[in-house]
């Protein structure tokens, strides 16, 4: 024997002379080969194993039985260890030796000898080979009970912790830190050994991880935990059998009571089979905690998890579906460390078989529990165009919102056009892109919460398949008709080679009525090409193909919105009208005959071109809005560079202003008329196109007459300014002189409006414009508000004429004998000083309305006190002061006109202190 087991023998041997014999019984006593006493017990009659060295080992390793009984020929006595045979190496009556067999498990060492048998208390471990065994210090079992037990071993040291599992069960460890000492931060480190001996897991556990789901027993046997620290430790350790739950079963009730501690719930999955998981009336220490519950498969692979509780943190639900079959594990756990325990329900749940639900029916769906999924399954076949539309949603107060999602038969998203694959809180219709393949679809209607409590709700859904109509060979129309809510109806429209066509809709009758339809309009390849909108207060009704490829397109009809449930309407399919060259300054009768009808004129033109659009008379048809124009330039884009929607229309005249053309060629205007969609649009109006007319200036004054000749038509006029210069602009011989007026713009060289006036009916029909920047000004002259008339009128440009100082008490006689002209005149005085200032005995000429003075100080300010239009006129005065320092002041004398003739004349100016 090795001097290592005569060791063990010997302190095996101390340790039972330091035990108290039983009192008045036999004591038997054990000797090794070298007659040294092993061991000793009560005597006992017939075959018995007393103990053994060593308790745990690898194949291979010898190991003596002691005992009595034993048949002192080797060969005659039967050993095993774990229920596997060993060879008896050396026998007598009260010690075996024999080597571990290399597929021992596990388990008791039993004995025959003399037809009598016999078994170990404890079972031999078998760990592999290579296992320092003289860091184990001690064995104990692991009670699967679910109570903290106390375990301990030295610094460095390894303790055995064994338990005996069933087959297939699932067995976790929990380690209680508040009750350890001796562990740091690392905590206790463990080895999982099966009963043959092979390394099953290895980690730690700490404070932070306590709890140790062990992995599903392959075998029934007796499993050993290996456990170790650093340093001396004593802890408190529990292991329990984790539960089970089947689906449809009453939620389990699952609460942690240790810091960081999860729980591991088993369920089965049939092969394919489809489960709802959700966890509801979730409590938190502290509240307000959030929780983790994720998923593994019969492998240990994940299989999904979600994570809810913290606002944000997603919702308390999930699906286990497409899955191998076997047994599958939920664990709960907390999210992170500012959750300590977690009390909350968890659902198992099957799927609900809704049946089928094929196009153009309804089904009420209804989710009564947490995790609840509902299945509906319809046939559908390639290129099948489908609405869904949801109404009658009922959510209890335990959902955040609901979803819709499904598969289609090769196993792909149902929804082509969908990147998450779902409808979240189904409101508004969906449609579905063109199915792609024939066979069995499926949809999964189910609610997502975030596990305050138990969720449940109800949805309506209608399923309807697109409605086919066919336009005559030859008719310019058709009429369609849905007849399930939300239905669509598909129109093909051909446009032939070189074909320009128009679309448009009339005769619409919804239910409930009055509500709104949606038309796209698709290529031949399905992509879309535009959408619109019809009904009362929407849209226009129509579209166009312009230059399309020929081909087979086609209108999708459906309705705008969930309240109107069916619809019927009339669609026009109708050709290009060429109305022929519509040329600069004159005027076309436009006529559209068809609903829809685009009538096109070509426009030669010039890059620079400024031109105006009057369109005058318009009677549109009994349901017709407006007449229209839009256009193209010789490129191809939009005629209106200043209009975001390329386009114009009015009900009974407008003008339309036209950015300086870009480019020279052939532009294309269309005319049309737009409709709610109650009846046949159609309409007449007269166009009329004008270049801009040119004003005649010269630098100084100068005056020019100025008329426009075609409704709409505007006058421009460049002046050009020295840097510094002053002067005044004014109007007079207005006509017409009605309400339609004039309206004269002023525009700086960056182009930015600098002044203006009205003149006509209303305004001064003048304007001054004081130290002028630099550079090219433009003037425009155009009729008042877009009433595109003609008028007549000359402009005059006048400079500020100087009238000298105004002296207190010496009265000034100021004239003006220039259209628009002013008299400028200096005021002066000290700080403090202030003064009235008077216009009296006006004399003017028959054009003339007032004569007045205004006035600014140097800073640009008014310089009169509380005066808002910073005017006084005949018979009245305004106050200048008390000046803030010395300073002048500049006033401006004028007389004012209606437009009708010159306005001249001539007033007294006085200047008086006040003291």
């Amino acid at each position: 024997m090795s001097a290592w087991y005569r060791a063990r023998f010997v302190a095996f041997a101390l340790l039972l002379s330091l035990a108290e014999p039983a009192s008045a019984q036999e004591v038997h006593y054990t000797y090794d080969a070298d007659g040294r006493l092993i061991a000793q017990g009560p005597a006992v009659s017939g075959v018995a194993i007393t103990g053994f060295a060593p308790a745990y080992g690898s194949g291979g390793v010898s190991v003596s039985i002691q005992g009595q009984g034993f048949d002192p020929v080797a060969s005659n006595n039967q050993l095993s260890f774990g229920g596997v045979a060993a060879v008896v190496d050396s026998a007598r009556p009260d010690l075996l030796t024999a080597k571990v067999p290399a597929s021992a498990v596990t388990g008791p060492i039993a004995v025959v000898a003399g037809g009598k048998r016999a078994q170990s208390a404890t079972d031999f471990v078998i760990f592999p080979p290579g296992t320092d065994l003289s860091g184990i210090v001690g064995r104990a079992t692991l009670p699967i009970d679910g109570v903290f037990h106390p375990y301990s071993s030295l610094a460095g040291r390894s303790y055995a912790l064994s338990y005996s599992a069933a087959s297939g069960s699932y067995v976790s460890v929990d380690l209680n830190w508040d009750l350890c000492s001796g562990l740091n931060s690392a905590g206790l480190s463990y080895k999982l050994y099966s009963p043959a001996g092979d390394t099953l897991a290895s980690g730690e556990l700490t404070q932070n991880s306590p709890t140790l789901p062990l992995p599903a027993a392959a075998v029934a046997g007796t499993y050993t935990l290996l456990v170790s620290a650093p340093n001396a430790w004593n802890c408190q350790l529990a292991a329990q059998l984790d539960g089970k739950v089947s689906p449809d079963d009453s939620p389990i009730h699952l609460v942690t009571s240790l810091p960081f501690h999860t729980k591991r719930i088993l369920f089965d999955v049939p092969d394919g089979g489809a489960l709802g998981v959700a966890s509801s009336d979730i409590v938190t220490m502290p509240a307000g905690g959030a929780l983790v519950m994720s998923f593994n498969g019969p492998s240990g692979e994940s299989a999904g998890s979600y994570a809810c509780g913290y606002p944000g943190y997603g919702d308390c639900q999930g699906q286990i579906v497409y899955r191998p079959a076997g047994t599958y594990a939920a664990i709960l756990q907390p999210y992170d460390s500012r959750t300590s325990t977690i009390d909350t329900k968890f659902w198992l749940t099957n799927y609900v078989d809704g049946g089928a639900f094929e196009p153009n029916s309804t089904v009420r769906t209804v989710i009564e529990k947490p995790g609840q999924v509902v299945r509906y399954t319809f046939h559908g076949h390639t290129g099948q165009m489908l609405r869904l539309i949801t109404t009658d949603r009922a959510l209890g107060p335990g959902t955040w919102y609901d979803i819709i999602t499904g598969k289609s038969p090769a196993g792909d998203c149902i929804f082509d056009n969908n990147y998450y694959c779902n409808i979240s809180a189904p409101t508004a219709p969906y449609d579905f892109a063109p199915l792609r393949y024939d066979g069995v679809y499926t949809l999964f209607y189910y609610l997502k919460s975030l596990g305050a409590a138990a969720p449940t709700g109800a949805l309506t859904m209608t399923l309807s398949d697109t409605v086919d109509t066919t336009m005559p060979s030859g008719a310019d129309h058709v009429d369609v008709t849905s007849t399930v809510n939300g239905q669509q109806v598909r129109v093909p429209i051909l446009v032939k080679e070189g074909e320009d066509v128009s679309v448009a809709l009339t005769d619409i009758n919804s239910q409930p009525s009055p509500f709104y339809i949606e038309g796209d309009l698709y290529r031949p390849d399905g992509s879309l090409v535009t959408s619109i909108y019809c009904g009362t207060g929407w849209g226009s009704c129509f579209t166009t193909l312009e230059g399309a490829a020929p081909g087979s397109y086609y209108l999708l009809l459906k309705e705008a919105d969930t309240r109107t449930r069916s619809f019927s309407a009339r669609v026009w399919r109708v050709p290009f009208a060429e109305g022929g060259q519509l040329s600069i300054n004159s005027t076309v009768n436009v006529s559209s005959t068809l609903p829809g009808q685009v009538v096109r004129y070509t426009v030669p033109a010039s890059e620079g071109q400024r031109l105006h659009l009057w369109l005058d008379n318009v009677h549109p048809g009994p349901s017709g809005q407006q007449m229209n124009l839009t256009g193209k330039n010789p490129s191809g884009q939009c005629i209106f560079d200043n209009n975001y929607y390329c386009n114009f229309g009015t009900s009974s005249h407008g003008l339309y202003d036209m950015q300086p053309l870009r480019m020279t060629g052939n532009y294309e205007l269309l005319a049309y008329v737009s409709s709610n969609g109650d009846q046949a649009s159609y309409g007449t109006a007269s166009i009329t196109l004008s270049d801009t007319k040119a004003i005649p200036t010269s630098p100084g004054e100068w005056s020019t007459p100025v008329a426009a000749d075609f409704q709409g038509q505007t006058a421009r006029g460049v002046l050009h300014v020295a840097d510094g210069e002053s002067f005044t602009l004014a109007a007079t011989d207005v006509l017409p002189t009605n309400t339609d007026g004039l309206l004269i713009n002023l525009y700086a060289p960056d182009g930015s409006l600098a002044r203006n006036f009205y003149c006509g009916y209303s305004g001064g029909c003048s304007m001054s414009v004081l130290e002028a920047s630099a550079g090219a000004w433009t003037i425009e002259a155009a009729s008042m508000n877009g009433y595109g008339n003609t008028f007549s009128t000359t402009l005059w440009k006048s400079e500020i004429v100087d009238g000298g100082a105004l002296m207190p008490g010496v009265p000034l006689a100021l004239s003006v004998t220039r259209p628009g002209n002013l008299v400028k005149v200096t005021v002066s005085g000290k700080a403090g000083d202030s003064f009235t200032l008077g216009v009296d005995g006006q004399v003017l000429g028959a054009g003339g309305g007032r004569a007045g003075i205004s006035g600014r100080g140097a800073d640009g300010a008014c310089a009169f006190a509380n005066n808002y239009y910073c005017d006084v006129s005949n018979g009245y005065t305004g106050t200048i002061g008390p000046l803030a320092a010395d300073s002048t002041r500049d006033i401006y004398f004028y007389v004012s006109g209606d437009g009708t003739r010159a306005a001249v004349g001539s007033a007294t100016v006085t200047l008086t202190p006040v003291h």
